[in-house]
């Protein structure tokens, strides 16, 4: 999912990817660099500022502001500003004349930033009051925003800001998306007619962003237009940012045309920064790229990825390490995406080993900035730079990325997904980097004295709810791993009581995957009824179009986890003797067949790994014959390349329960006794009672009756301390 947000102009828009570890990873797209006669007015207006006496405490805004219709403010702001009197006995004073353009201004300042305080606190709890006294604030600014631009014949680089000003805020906290055109319509006419470029640009900018809303294609067309204009005349700054803006857009459609354009896109911003030497361009460029790929539905998107995080180290190996830290980090947590993706535990737990530097001195770099913005410095070959006093470039593009405190979080709960796929001795770290990424940022947005609108703020929210959500649904399938089945449940019910924020915020597969562990919890505890009505739901329809062709990552989780479903209702079903007939409507043959085909096509070996357990599990008589040890075999010596010790214990107790029931010999007590080992390595205790109580029947086979005995008690002590209550 992509969700673009914008800010303005000196700040960025926004541009969010969602990965297939279902984590969301954000990354912002620039915004117009303010060049220096806008900051000269910006400096003039703050000096003029600082006389004006600030607000009375007590003072109440009385403009209220309707989302839902067109704003008109004009009717409760007042038309003049009488300035005051005062008597003095026998003479009278006129106060000096106040500069009423001034003054609306400071005041629009003053309230936009009083209701931005409150942005954070006002989306973490919601409020009636507080929201009613934000979109006061919002109002009451609008209106003198509005009062001077209709009021006041202003000087045309003061219009200019004003109604840029105006029209952002529009678009930030409004959905009056025509009146926010129309401001900003005036606005470029404005510009051209007084030639000022790069003002005329910031409001294009914008106003692409605000087209986009009701319709992307005309936004497209708007941003090509642009392009022809800059292109010409050379403006190669703005040339990045338009381009740049177009990828986020494309992102946004969350479209396999999008992906490609957005792709396109990155490809014609790499090779124009490499004839201007913009080496952090490029760096920016190839990241992106490398986001991109891991985002799309390709076939070979890893290998793309690959290639494109390649390239993104060769050109921190320039000296860009140290500028540009957020990047590196954002490169080496991809490089790890891609590892946890194939899967390839080694690689993954190698990979790990080196992020977890970066994010320790990310967690204590000052220069990080509160939220998470940093710049790319531009070259100055084009001319069109301007230089500092010294001779150095100015122009920057401005980005937004995470927080230090957010991307610890993120990065940490990477390393307990890595350590969880490894083998067993890692699994206690695996739980305690799930913990502290668990409490290293709390899911709510905490007053720190930032100031951020409130969807900006929403957004972030948003996003740290659904990291905490995915933490949750891993630390439960690690206790799921271990048969610790009541802790897991505690954990279901925690996200199913968030449940309903996770479906209408479109967290997609995120509520699927929480389906999923429900079933899997009824599974693991008895309930088997009960976990085929859950693995029978929407969730895992075979035939919806997320599975048979995926867009995006996100789609593409959503086909495995509706893959596994069904896998695990496969041995539900085949095993479940004694509730037969409650699934007389469920073909064995037919859901296989049905299955069979996404998995083998799949890119994840993990999947085609089941469905090879699948395979060598099965009960039919004419595969038995045919090619069971061969299916035994690509199982194996799958699972022994996932280090996957509980999925090595199942097959090791599946040779020996097809080859080596009821056989006198030594290989069927080694069989066995190598199945026990293997459930001891990954401490799951469902599975050590069940290679127990094999290790015990072969025993007895062996005509060693006391140890048969000792490994019985054992097995059925363990089985009653897992299920203390016989259920379904």
């Amino acid at each position: 999912m992509y969700n673009h947000s914008s800010s303005p102009p000196a700040q960025g828009t926004g541009l969010r990817v969602s990965y297939p570890s279902k984590v969301t990873v954000g990354i912002q797209i620039p915004a117009p660099v303010i060049d220096r006669r806008q900051y000269e007015n910006y400096v003039s207006y703050q000096s003029q500022r600082k006389n004006i006496p600030p607000l009375p405490s007590t003072h109440t805004p009385q403009y209220p502001l309707d989302l839902n219709v067109q704003y008109a403010p004009q009717d409760t702001v007042p038309a003049t500003i009488t300035p005051s009197t005062r008597s003095n006995g026998a003479e009278h004073a006129m106060s000096p004349v106040v500069d009423h353009q001034v003054l609306l201004l400071a005041l629009a300042e003053e309230y936009l930033q009083a209701a931005h305080k409150l942005g954070s606190i006002t989306a973490s709890q919601r409020r009636d009051v507080d929201l009613k006294r934000y979109y006061k604030l919002i109002a009451t600014g609008l209106g003198c925003l509005e009062c001077l631009l209709q009021r006041w014949r202003l000087q045309p680089y003061t219009e200019a800001l004003v109604r840029l000003r105006y029209a952002t805020v529009l678009y930030e906290e409004t959905e009056n998306v025509a009146q926010a055109e129309t401001a900003l319509s005036k606005g470029i006419t404005l510009c051209e007619r007084n030639r000022f470029v790069d003002l005329k640009h910031s409001m294009q900018h914008l106003l692409a962003r605000v087209v986009f809303r009701r319709n992307p294609k005309a936004a497209m067309k708007l941003i090509d237009g642009v392009l022809e204009e800059v292109e010409a005349y050379q403006r190669i700054p703005w040339v990045y940012m338009f381009r740049f803006l177009r990828v986020s857009l494309c992102l946004e459609l969350s479209s396999t045309h999008g992906i490609n354009n957005a792709l396109q896109t990155l490809q014609v911003i790499s090779k124009i920064a490499k004839t201007f030497n913009d080496q952090g361009v490029l760096l920016v460029a190839a990241v992106l790229e490398a986001l991109v790929h891991l985002s799309s539905s390709s076939h070979d998107h890893l290998e793309q990825t690959q290639r494109a995080i390649a390239t993104a180290r060769s050109l921190q190996l320039t000296g860009l390490t140290s500028q540009l830290p957020q990047l590196v980090l954002l490169t080496q947590i991809l490089d790890l995406f891609c590892s946890l993706m194939e899967p390839n535990p080694q690689q993954a737990t190698h990979k790990m080993q080196e992020l977890l530097p970066l994010l320790d001195q990310t967690s204590n770099d000052p220069s990080w900035s509160r939220d998470g913005m940093f710049s790319v410095l531009l070259s100055d070959i084009y001319g069109s730079t301007r230089l500092g006093p010294s001779g150095q470039a100015m122009d920057r593009m401005i980005f937004e990325w995470l927080s230090n405190r957010d991307v610890c979080k993120l990065g940490y709960f990477l390393c307990g997904v890595a350590l969880s796929q490894n083998t067993h001795s890692n699994s206690n770290r695996a739980d305690k980097y799930f913990r502290i990424a668990g409490r290293t940022a709390p899911p709510i947005i905490e007053d720190d004295g930032r100031t951020c609108s409130f969807s900006s703020a929403c957004s972030s929210l948003s996003w740290r709810k659904m990291l905490d959500g995915y933490v949750r649904v891993h630390l439960a399938l690690f206790h799921c791993y271990r048969a610790q089945w009541d802790v897991a449940g505690k954990y279901l019910d925690e996200l199913q009581s968030e449940g309903n924020f996770f479906a209408a915020a479109e967290m997609e597969p995120l509520p699927s995957l929480i389906q999923y562990l429900a079933g899997v919890i009824h599974q693991g505890s008895g309930r088997l009824n009960a976990a085929v009505s859950v693995f029978r739901g929407a969730s895992f329809d075979l035939s919806a179009e997320s599975c048979t062709a995926p867009r995006n990552s996100a789609q593409r989780t959503q086909r495995d986890i509706a893959i596994l479903g069904t896998l695990n209702t496969i041995l539900i079903v085949r095993g479940d003797d004694h509730h037969r007939s409650e699934y007389n409507d469920l073909d064995v043959g037919q859901l296989t067949s049905s299955v069979e085909s996404l998995c083998t096509s799949s890119s994840n070996k993990a999947i085609r790994l089941a469905m090879n357990f699948i395979r060598a599990s099965s009960k039919d008589g004419g595969q038995a014959v045919l090619k069971p040890k061969e299916h035994i075999k690509h199982a194996l010596q799958g699972a022994q390349s996932l280090e996957n010790t509980q999925l090595i214990c199942m097959t090791l107790a599946l040779v020996n329960g097809k080859f080596f029931r009821g056989v006198i010999g030594d290989q069927a007590e080694k069989g066995a006794k190598a199945a026990l080992n293997q459930a001891k390595l990954s401490q799951n205790k469902l599975w050590i009672s069940v290679t127990k109580g094999m290790y015990a029947d072969t025993l007895e086979v062996q005509g060693k009756m006391n140890e048969a005995r000792a490994a019985r008690e054992d097995a059925v002590r363990l089985t009653e301390a897992i299920f203390p209550t016989t259920t379904d």
